[in-house]
This record gives C-alpha cells, structure tokens and sequence, in this order.
C-alpha cells in the first residue's frame, strides 16, 4: 500500500472526472506513489503464467494470456529504475490493463490504493520537454502522488523496443 494509502479520499468505480476534479486510480511500485486516469483502465487483474520475450526491453517483463488475449505485461519498477533485479515476475502479479488509442497492455503493481477523486488545483505539471512517463503530480494532504502519462509510457516502451531491436525509432 503507497504511503498514507488508508488517508485517500476513496470512491466508487464509478467516479466521473469533472471540470475541477479528475478521476484516478491510486497505486503503489515499490512504495512509489502514483495514479492512473481511471478512463484509460480497462480492469485490474492478477497475471497468469508470464512467459519472456527474448530481446524485449528490460521494461518489459512478459507476455500473458488474459481470457484468450495475450497481453504485453510491463514492470514499472524496471521502467522507472527503481528496480535492477533480474528476478522474473511471478504468474499472480497484480496487474493493470491499460488502453490508449489502439495499444492495450498492462503494467504490474504492488497494490492499489482506491479510486480517488483528485482536486485540479493540486496538480502541479511536469516540465516542458522533461524526459518523463508522469504528466505531473497532485500535492495531497498525504504527500505526493505521481500521475502517470500513459500515451508517454506507451511512446517510451514503443521508443525502448525499436532501440533494442536496432531500428530507428519513430
């Protein structure tokens, strides 16, 4: 659970964003506090059997099948060098099934922290042209929480694949 997790303000799935406030999904990578838009989710769920992609980015931690589909699993821990084990992710992981325009793919989580409903006033941006997977952070009463950018997470793991594979990226 991130750090001051039981404090977030928690609700229902069925949470609308609005013109002031943004709905996210609170989430913990080692300790690391960070969100997800819930409209970029398709649903949380525990990996089964995890099968490695010889050549993938370090990122990437594997492929698995979720009810037919095979689903591109990547360890934000490696993403975000919080994590240089080589230690295989085990079939159980929980997971996150996110979507961008026509790129479906999961990230693996420790634990979610609830649905919350994050005030715009809080939201601080990151940088012009800061090489990062984060849009920004909301500065919370409980600290910081760190708002993932998943069209930039998308780019970056389609940038680290084309590099890894000696092709030129896009």
């Amino acid at each position: 659970m991130a750090p001051g997790g039981n404090d977030l303000v928690k609700y229902s799935a069925t949470a609308q964003s609005s013109p002031d406030h943004v709905s996210v999904l609170g989430l913990a990578v080692n300790s690391h506090a960070m969100a997800v838009e819930l409209r970029f989710i398709e649903e949380v769920f525990r990996s089964g059997y995890i099968t490695q992609v010889p050549l993938a980015p370090p990122c990437m931690a594997g492929m698995t099948n979720l009810r037919g589909q095979v689903i591109a699993l990547l360890d934000l821990a490696k993403l975000l060098m919080e994590s240089t084990s080589s230690r295989r992710p085990l079939p159980g992981c929980d997971a996150i099934l996110l979507r961008w325009q026509d790129v479906r793919a999961a990230i693996l989580i420790d634990s979610t922290t609830g649905v919350i409903q994050a005030d715009l006033d809080t939201f601080h941006p990151t940088a012009q042209g800061a090489r990062t997977i984060f849009a920004g952070h909301f500065r919370l009463v409980e600290g910081r929480l760190d708002l993932l950018d998943v069209k930039k997470l998308v780019e970056h793991v389609r940038y680290q694949a084309a590099v890894g594979s000696g092709l030129e990226p896009r």
